[in-house]
């Protein structure tokens, strides 16, 4: 019965571990309170979990970007990109005298919607391909450099430098993975829209993340920074973003709060 009432109103404090705090409001000892933590603590906040099983699903990019001789290439992965071909049974199918004409008509249909829809696929590799490069010249600094300089940029950026409609560009790199020298990353990862700055500069969301990051990870031990001292640092930078906005970018980066981290 404690540990359900503790559950029900002070679970937040279980989350800190306030003993004494909900010893005092629940007006019992800190060692029930302790006693109660244990069960709680062995309770699964997820019972469907037990039941779940899955296969490891192993994310297989459709296209790379590598450095050769100084310079950045883009290329498709082989594997996850097939290289299709038509029987050659069919096509000398259509070269033999003896066959009937209806045969043969069928034979040339199917021959035709295969090549077709090699076509396709082709047509959208370089597409990729293209989207991919575009990427790469706007991004250049990420390629060399990591995430911290992924600059702002749009669908429509892209789109208008390779000369093709948003939603075709939207389409080509939903669900796309890239493999880079820091790892492998959605297509989508390198779009956001830009948070100005002082200076008439500009900043993605991920960069700023980054550096949020490097704030934290560089605190003194003994002085962890809170959202409001970590968003005044940035300020000091020419960024400035709200107090909400920086616990956003810090729970996306999983990251705990001040009081919380050791």
């Amino acid at each position: 019965p404690i540990a359900e009432k503790i559950v029900e109103k002070h679970l937040n404090e279980v989350k800190l571990k306030k003993f004494e705090e909900i010893s005092k409001k629940m007006k019992i000892s800190v060692a029930k309170v302790g006693e109660a933590f244990t069960l709680i603590s062995k309770l699964e906040p997820y019972p469907g979990r037990q039941f779940y099983s899955a296969d490891i699903k192993y994310i297989l990019p459709e296209v790379i970007v590598e450095e050769r001789d100084g310079k950045y290439e883009v290329f498709a992965s082989n594997y996850s990109i097939p290289r299709l071909k038509v029987n050659n049974y069919f096509e000398k199918l259509l070269n033999r005298k003896e066959i009937e004409k209806r045969i043969k008509e069928f034979a040339a249909d199917k021959v035709q919607r295969a090549k077709n829809f090699i076509h396709s696929i082709e047509q959208r590799e370089s597409t990729l391909i293209r989207v991919t490069r575009t990427i790469l010249e706007e991004q250049r600094e990420f390629f060399e450099k990591g995430p911290k300089y992924l600059k702002p940029l749009t669908l429509k950026d892209v789109s208008s430098s390779i000369g093709l409609h948003e939603s075709t560009v939207s389409r080509i790199t939903s669900s796309k993975y890239v493999q880079t020298h820091f790892g492998v990353f959605p297509l989508k990862y390198f779009f956001s829209n830009p948070i100005p700055a002082l200076g008439n500069k500009e900043y993605s969301a991920t960069s700023i993340r980054e550096m949020i990051k490097d704030i934290i990870q560089n605190e003194a031990v003994k002085r962890n920074l809170s959202d409001q001292k970590i968003a005044d640092l940035l300020a000091k930078r020419g960024i400035k973003i709200a107090r909400r906005t920086v616990s956003k970018y810090r729970k996306f980066l999983n990251i705990l709060p001040s009081n919380l981290r050791r």
